[in-house]
This record gives C-alpha cells, structure tokens and sequence, in this order.
C-alpha cells in the first residue's frame, strides 16, 4: 500500500470550486490526510456516502448553506447512516443558533471559513482523535452564549428556590443529602409528619414529583455537590 493511501480520508462538500479547491490544498499539503471525494452538493454527496457500497471516509466537511438539502439537515442523515464517520461543519456564519444545531445534528467540529490553516488543522486533528473541534469565534461564541443561557436558568431555578421558608430550605437540603423523613426530623428535632408536610410544600412550590428530581434541582442550583 502506497503511504498515501495509509492516511486518514477526508471527503469535502462545499457548492463553491474554489473553496473545495482551497479546502483540499490545506489539507493536503499537511500531509495528514488524504482527499477522496468533493461534492458540490447534499444530493451528490448522499450518492457517494451514504447510497455507495464503498468504504467511507474518515471525516466530511460539510458547508453549512448548501443548495436543496442544507448542511445541518445532511449531518443528522450522515450520523445516521454512517455512525463511523465524523462529520466537520464548515460556514461563513458564527451563530450560536448555526453551531448548537450542527452539534446536535451530529457535527464533531465547527469550522469557519475566515479561520486560518492552522486552526482547520487543528480542528480535524482534535476531531480524528474523538474530541470536539472547535476553535477561536466559534468556541468563544458556544461558551459565552451557554453561560449565558445556564446563568439564566439557574437565576429562575434559583428564584423557586428562594420562595421556600427557611424551615423548608432546611428539609429541603437534608431531603437532597438522601437523609429520609426521620433522620431529617432528628436533626430538626421535628415531627416525622411535620417533615412529611414541609416536603410536600416543597414538592408543589418547585413542581417536583419525587426525590430524585429534588436531588437533581439540588445540584442545577449548587445547594449539593455530586
């Protein structure tokens, strides 16, 4: 086997020549990988990867704004239909909206196309290795956005919280450290039935059904640690 044909296979799909063209001169000339294939479209690359009996590549890059079917949508087939592969999404745009939905379609990598060599490199290399790959914009982006929408959440999350009496923010921890009715009642030196009254507040207040979700609303507001 030729030393080339060892190295890990990349197929491109983009509906622009030159940015295939530029695309396959980068990686190409790292001389980590090997181009087989480019699409200028979903339709052209279903053909060749998901309707071919051929071995598949190793990873696609996927523009994100393709004619008919759009990237996103060709990712979550891909995922589907070829588990092995791993998908790399690439685009002009930096939208937490555009990068969420990638990942979620299946994507292990979020490219832009202003975003230099190196950093493609990068990315692929991190995706070959099982890792998410992203880098620069986009990662800050993902990041600050998902702080934002946690901090959000758990700003609510923590205004239930806060509507709790004291007693009940006490029954309530103790209920989260897995303590039952009695042991919480010896240690507040209460009734187990006023302790069964109290949690049953706490259950309707923060709309809870059962131990387990108090647990977990417990730790989305850091009143425990796992």
């Amino acid at each position: 086997m030729h030393e080339r044909e060892s190295l890990p296979a990349v197929y491109i799909v983009d509906d622009h020549p030159a940015v295939q063209e530029g695309l396959r001169g980068i990686i190409e000339s790292s001389g980590e990988w090997r181009v087989v294939g480019l699409a200028p479209s979903a339709e052209k690359a279903r053909e060749d990867l998901l309707s071919s009996s051929s071995a598949p590549p190793d990873l696609v890059l996927v523009d994100l704004n393709l004619p008919g079917q759009n990237g996103i949508d060709f990712v979550r087939d891909l995922a589907r239909a070829r588990p092995g592969v791993r998908a790399v999404m690439i685009s002009v745009s930096v939208r937490f909206e555009n990068i969420v939905e990638s990942l979620a379609a299946g994507a292990r990598g979020y490219l832009c196309k202003d975003q230099g060599s190196d950093t493609m490199l990068a990315c692929l290399a991190a995706v070959s290795r099982g890792e998410l790959g992203i880098q620069g914009e986009p990662l800050e982006i993902l990041a600050r956005n998902t702080v934002r929408l946690a901090s959000a959440e758990m700003g609510l999350e923590r205004t239930r919280y806060d509507s709790l009496t004291p007693r009940e923010k006490e029954v309530f921890r103790l209920t989260a450290l897995n303590r039952s009715a009695r042991e919480v009642a010896e240690s507040l030196d209460l009734s187990v039935k006023t302790i069964e009254n109290l949690k049953s507040s706490i259950f309707g207040k923060l709309d809870l059904t059962d131990r387990f979700d108090l647990y977990r609303y417990a730790l989305r507001i850091g009143v425990v640690e796992e």
